[in-house]
């Protein structure tokens, strides 16, 4: 599959995630006041079946969406160079986070016959919850408790915070994940 095949398929295209106002609203017996809430915002996408705006989570001034087509595309670079593919893809939390997650062309193989596939996992959060982080790890992340295993087990990943220079560090993040192949060669060849 390509990004966008996996993107489609996973109901992850066209979300549109974005940040809108954040307002309260005081109510006394006199009157209904509306009270902007500055420096704050609310994430909101549209949701993919119904094209209804939803909000995912509450963020600070310095927060910028990463866009689920660009999530894929950053992984479809890293497929061109390592000859991964698309394996699993997927929301959680209705929306809030977003997984991805390629298969490694090659497995470990441990003691001369136990073959270890390895994955590049990459998570989104559109609530403000987490950084944009990648991983390479044995686990397939299909749900939740396979991505918290994922993001626990690892011994590297490449983060990036949600500000206005993201997409540069996710560029970054290409250079850094060569060493974690390095090392699972390592691991491999001590194992």
């Amino acid at each position: 599959m390509t990004a966008e095949e996996a993107t489609r398929i996973a109901s992850l295209s066209n979300w549109n995630v974005r940040l809108l106002p954040l307002t309260a609203t005081e109510i006394t017996a006199d009157h209904i006041t509306p009270v902007e809430i500055p420096q704050h915002f609310a994430t909101a996408r549209t949701h993919p079946k119904t094209g209804a705006t939803e909000t995912l989570g509450v963020v600070g001034s310095d927060y910028h969406p990463v866009q689920n087509e660009e999530h894929a595309e950053f992984l479809n670079l890293l497929a061109d160079e390592s000859g991964a593919h698309f394996e699993t893809a997927g929301s959680l939390k209705n929306g809030r986070q977003v997984f991805l997650t390629m298969k490694m062309p090659q497995s470990l193989t441990i003691g001369g016959h136990d073959k270890v596939d390895l994955y590049i996992a990459a998570f989104n959060s559109h609530d403000g919850g987490s950084a944009f982080r990648i991983v390479v790890t044995p686990i397939r992340v299909v749900c939740a408790n396979t991505q918290r295993a994922a993001i626990q087990g690892a011994r590297s990943s490449y983060v990036v915070r949600h500000t206005a220079g993201a997409k540069a560090r996710i560029a970054q993040a290409r250079s850094a994940l060569g060493l974690t192949f390095r090392y699972a060669e390592a691991f491999e060849q001590s194992a």
